[in-house]
């Protein structure tokens, strides 16, 4: 909800609101395998990560149709940091 609020007020700063359609999303991708390393090394868990080869590397990318309305670039989630954080604390 905070990277919302963060969007729209960011939108509503600019002199020249777009006038169709505005992407709020993360124009980044974070692979599982990054996350799954991440979060492990953070747990201080001694595993050892295995990924199947043989399956598909996940889903297929897709970009939104005007990427130049991406107000996403200058808004970095803070999602993720929050709920490693709340791993650190455990």
């Amino acid at each position: 909800m905070d990277n919302l609020a963060a969007a729209v007020l960011h939108v509503l700063s600019l002199d020249g609101v777009p006038a169709d359609m505005v992407n709020v999303g993360c124009a980044r991708d974070l692979r599982i395998a990054v996350l799954a390393e991440m979060l492990r090394r953070m747990s201080g868990y001694d595993c050892e990560i295995v990924c199947d080869t043989s399956k598909p590397d996940g889903t297929p990318r897709t970009r939104p149709p005007n990427e130049a309305n991406s107000i996403a670039s200058g808004i970095i989630s803070r999602l993720l940091q929050v709920g490693t954080d709340l791993l650190r604390l455990d």
